[in-house]
């Protein structure tokens, strides 16, 4: 199941301080979990749809805010 295996990327990302998931990495994710995610979908489409899953999960959008 694509959505259960994605929260628990992103959890262990988050819980072992790897990188910020940003919405580009989910996005990248999603295909390489489930290469059949993004077939039929725009890609404003499947970023409205992975919006929905971060509210859905309690997830907050990260952003790089500076690099060093």
């Amino acid at each position: 199941m694509l959505l259960s295996r994605l929260l628990d990327w992103v959890r262990d990302m988050r819980k072992n301080k790897v990188r910020a998931v940003t919405s580009r990495c989910l996005l990248m994710m999603s295909a390489h979990l489930e290469p059949r995610f993004l077939l039929g979908r725009s890609k404003q489409a499947a970023v409205e749809y992975l919006r929905r899953f971060r509210s859905r999960n309690g997830l907050s959008v990260r952003r790089i805010t500076h690099k060093g």
